[in-house]
């Protein structure tokens, strides 16, 4: 029970000074040890908070930390390492809806995306859904894969904006090892997702890469993906209409 815990004091003198002062009044090791408080009720949770400083160096990269690796240090446990990391992905959802409900242009792309990867240690394919005035409809993960690559299928890209009723998207996914250009696979992919999509009907308006630390790779702006429509256009010929698919979309801008 609460009247026997030792560490009550302690903790209601801490409460107190976050309704007065909020986080910024503790150092990293306080603010770990706060935000513990809500997962480890009945024990004392400043060492647990200099384990996970000790393991991961700083406040920011505990909360990017995997909940695998945050249940591993001592004192943690699942519930406690899925809470913490719950705070981050929190924030990172808040930040990309907040600041990006609308893509219109090439920032705002590279604006989402890193508020979409930031912090993420293996590689991740997102597909982004967007409406014919650029608002986002819904951003979905295909898959996640290692630090060095992810598999991705196809048709399920095709199939995630047909049952979004949207017909355009932008594709996203992240170099975890900070390498800020498109590969030859990265390449060779996209020209793949292009035929599927134009038979489809549904537009490419871009292809982001976050390589961490905010930077960013546009296959439009690079005039990569100009190339790949024209070549796509070239490969499926008259089967479809592909008139509206030979350049980029006049709402979306290049704006780097």
């Amino acid at each position: 029970m609460e009247k026997n815990n030792p560490h009550k004091n302690h903790r209601a003198r801490m409460r107190e000074t976050y309704l007065k002062h909020g986080l910024d009044a503790f150092s990293d090791v306080e603010k770990l040890e706060f935000l513990l408080f809500f997962a480890i009720p009945r024990k004392d949770t400043n060492p647990i908070a200099h384990n996970l400083l000790d393991e991961f160096g700083s406040f920011d990269r505990v909360l990017e930390a995997p909940i695998e690796a945050l249940a591993k240090v001592s004192g943690m446990g699942q519930h406690s390492a899925m809470m913490l990391s719950c705070i981050h992905e929190a924030f990172s959802i808040y930040g990309r809806d907040k600041n990006s409900l609308e893509i219109s242009n090439t920032h705002a792309a590279r604006t989402y995306a890193a508020n979409l990867f930031k912090g993420k240690t293996v590689e991740e394919f997102y597909v982004v859904c967007l409406s014919q005035t650029n608002k986002v409809i819904a951003t979905k993960l295909i898959n996640s894969g290692s630090v060095k690559a992810v598999s991705v299928e196809i048709r399920k890209i095709t199939k995630i904006a047909i049952d979004n009723n949207c017909e355009r998207i932008i594709l996203m996914h992240n170099h975890p090892q900070g390498i800020n250009k498109a590969s030859d696979e990265d390449v060779a992919f996209t020209s793949k997702i292009l035929v599927s999509c134009i038979i489809n009907d549904i537009e490419v308006i871009d292809h982001i890469i976050y390589a961490g630390n905010g930077t960013t790779f546009s296959f439009e702006s690079s005039d990569i993906l100009k190339i790949l429509k024209e070549d796509a256009v070239e490969k499926i010929g008259r089967k479809v209409n592909t008139s509206r698919f030979s350049s980029t979309s006049s709402n979306y801008v290049v704006n780097d």
